[in-house]
Parts: structure tokens; sequence; C-alpha cells
């Protein structure tokens, strides 16, 4: 994946947001946000798939190379993608330790309006809120289930985020 992210990134047009961050749009089904370093070498990227019919963009893949983690570059990639491009995004289907930690400071700093829904029963839906006390997200709907933990019961909860009205 890697690889190919990057061969997408050098050989392809991209448009130009704020803050440095660039955008390849495919249209219907990828978009990829990325930040290039001070040589023009890309050193993070947010790539997002949409399945056919879906109003949703799903992360497919986040990735900040090491030696440039901790300095934000997540978080601006995703108010990009939300913020100035307007999407709607929906969490992916697996969550990494940072990842979760992620989305916990989206919802900790309610950058994002942010709710949790079962892609396999799209009637349930539920709050997403912070728990200052636990330092953790609260949520009705369970989230951060193993793929195998969600085949057997029967749900597939994910994060959507859409941008704050003003």
């Amino acid at each position: 994946m890697y690889n190919y992210v990057r061969n997408r990134i050098s050989r392809l047009t991209s448009k130009s947001l704020k803050h440095n961050v660039k955008l390849i749009n495919s249209g219907k089904s990828y978009k990829i946000y990325f930040v290039k370093d001070r040589v023009g070498e890309p050193i993070a990227w947010l790539y997002l798939y949409r399945k056919p019919n879906w109003k949703a963009w799903e992360v497919y893949q986040i990735w900040t190379f090491p030696e440039y983690r901790g300095q934000g570059l997540a978080q601006k990639l995703y108010k990009a993608a939300i913020n100035e491009d307007g999407i709607i995004l929906a969490s992916g289907d697996l969550h990494t330790q940072y990842s979760q930690a992620l989305w916990k400071s989206f919802v900790r700093k309610n950058l994002f309006n942010i709710w949790a829904q079962d892609f396999k029963n799209l009637s349930l839906v539920g709050a997403v809120e912070y728990d200052k006390e636990q330092d953790a997200i609260e949520c009705s709907l369970p989230i951060y289930l193993k793929p195998s933990s969600r085949e057997s019961t029967k749900s597939d909860v994910r994060f959507l985020a859409t941008k704050k009205c003003q």
C-alpha cells in the first residue's frame, strides 16, 4: 500500500488546500490528502475510499513517517478533508492504538460533528462523547470490535464525522 500511494502522489496532479495540504481527487472512488517535506517527498497522507452508492468516504489508510509523528499532521489531514473539502468521513473498519487516540482527541477537542453508526444496521446510531474522568470515548454502541468479533455480533460500528456548523 505504501508504494502504491507514494506512486500516486508523485504521478498525479494535485490541488493545493490550506496549510500545505494537497489533494488528489479521483472524483468518485478515492481521494488522497497529503503533506510533503521541504524537498517535495510525501511525509504523511490520508487515503480515503468511497464504495459505490455510499455518501461517506471511508478511511482506508492514514500514514505519517515515524520521524514526523507527533507534529499534528494526521489531524491537519482530517481537518482538510472534513472542514475544507466538506465530506462525510467514516472511520475505517480497523483501529490501531494510534487511530483510537486520534479519534479520542477529535471528540475531546470537539473538532467535528461525530457520531457512531452500525454499518450492518444503519438504524442503530449512537452519540459519541468524551468522558474526562476515564479519559475515554463513551458511546452506546460497541466501538472498536475486532473484525472476528463483528462477524459473531453482526455489527460494524464506525465513527462518522462532518464539519461543525459555524
